[in-house]
């Protein structure tokens, strides 16, 4: 799983980890045991473009065995790359919910834009 996720096997506490480091460590725990559900909060915020590329990658390969990615995301740009269906909170309240292609339309849309 080191491996995959492109981490060194130092031996060092995962304490003793960079941000990103720590993130890549999570999402190869996260997928030990091959879940049929990921759940994801910010999971690119401390990754360089190649990591990012890399989790969404491993992301895909849960979606296309027949499991389900939900994350939560700042991001706009991979939002739109990736998701299939949005939920936006404002303010802690879900404003909308729907398919990517609904919510390009909707109002909501431009609160964010």
């Amino acid at each position: 799983m080191l491996e995959l996720v492109d981490l060194p096997r130092d031996r060092r506490p995962a304490s003793q980890l960079s941000v990103g480091n720590q993130q890549r460590l999570n999402v190869a725990i996260a997928l030990l045991t091959r879940p049929d559900v990921l759940l994801l909060d910010e999971p690119t915020a401390p990754l360089d473009p190649r990591q990012r590329r890399r989790l969404w990658e491993l992301a895909s390969e849960v979606r296309d065995r027949g499991g389900a990615v939900l994350f939560a995301t700042q991001n706009l740009e991979e939002m739109e790359q990736f998701a299939d269906r949005v939920a936006v909170l404002l303010e802690g309240k879900l404003v909308f919910a729907g398919t990517l292609e609904e919510y390009a339309l909707a109002p909501e849309a431009r609160l964010f834009a």
